[in-house]
């Protein structure tokens, strides 16, 4: 098997990186492991952007991954194609994957195939919409989330998830610290429990990550560390239950 998996995954990672300067995609190499091996593989974005108007835009865009577990020759991998626009006070996103989609969270996430959407009027500091998603492949179902942003020089958004899986109400909370420094809230509810996350970028380029669900008692922590000037990133997510680290070189 590994014999076998050394003569594929040179071919798979020649046949998505080397069009890259070709057709404008840009493209990363990736490296990373869990408990159930070390990965490698590639992952590829290509995106058109076009103004509308004088402030509005339209962002076609088509990305993919292939990859390997080189102890057990598994391949992982997703496609994924979607458009997101502004234009007046209307903001829209919509897209189709099929794949593990949260592979750079998670490599070992089930394969998914599914549509999803959002759409958010804009009526000055203020906004509201509705996200929405059917997924037909790992674990079946449908999501409708309304939604109710207030805007200034920070972002706060409330939520309520309902559908195939448990209603929930979610919290989040965005603010600028300035000098290149962010911090993320989530907080979502359900009837399993309380379920926050945290995110603090420092210095521009390196984030800080927590997270605790109470349904469990479990928490996690993660670093992420990601230069602009550079072509490299690398990054790592523990708790009790995985761990998860991956590393990545830009083309």
């Amino acid at each position: 098997m590994r014999k076998t998996t050394w003569i594929i995954l040179p071919v798979l990672l020649l046949l998505l990186v080397a069009p890259a300067s070709a057709i404008n995609i840009n493209a990363e190499l990736l490296v990373g492991g869990t408990k159930e091996g070390l990965y490698v593989g590639a992952e590829a974005v290509h995106s058109n952007r076009k103004m509308i108007g004088f402030f509005g835009y339209q962002e076609d865009y088509y990305k993919g991954m292939v990859g390997l577990n080189i102890y057990t020759g598994q391949m992982i991998g997703y496609v994924q194609g979607g458009r997101q626009a502004f234009s007046g006070n209307l903001k829209y996103h919509v897209s189709a994957y099929a794949g593990n989609i949260y592979v750079r969270d998670d490599f070992t996430a089930g394969n998914r195939l599914g549509v999803s959407g959002d759409i958010m009027r804009v009526n000055g500091d203020q906004g509201y919409g509705i996200q929405g998603e059917i997924n037909i492949v790992g674990g079946p179902g449908f999501s409708v989330v309304p939604y109710y942003e207030w805007r200034t020089d920070r972002i706060l958004q409330a939520m309520v998830g309902i559908g195939s899986h448990k209603p929930f109400v979610r919290i989040r909370y965005y603010t600028d610290l300035n000098q290149g420094k962010t911090i993320f809230l989530e907080s979502t509810l359900n009837s399993d429990g309380l379920d926050s996350r945290v995110h603090y970028l420092f210095a521009e380029d390196l984030t800080l990550m927590a997270s605790y669900f109470s349904g469990n008692n479990e928490f996690g922590v993660g670093v992420q560390w990601d230069p602009e000037e550079r072509p490299y990133s690398a990054g790592i997510k523990w708790s009790p239950a995985r761990m998860q680290w991956i590393t990545s070189y830009r083309f």
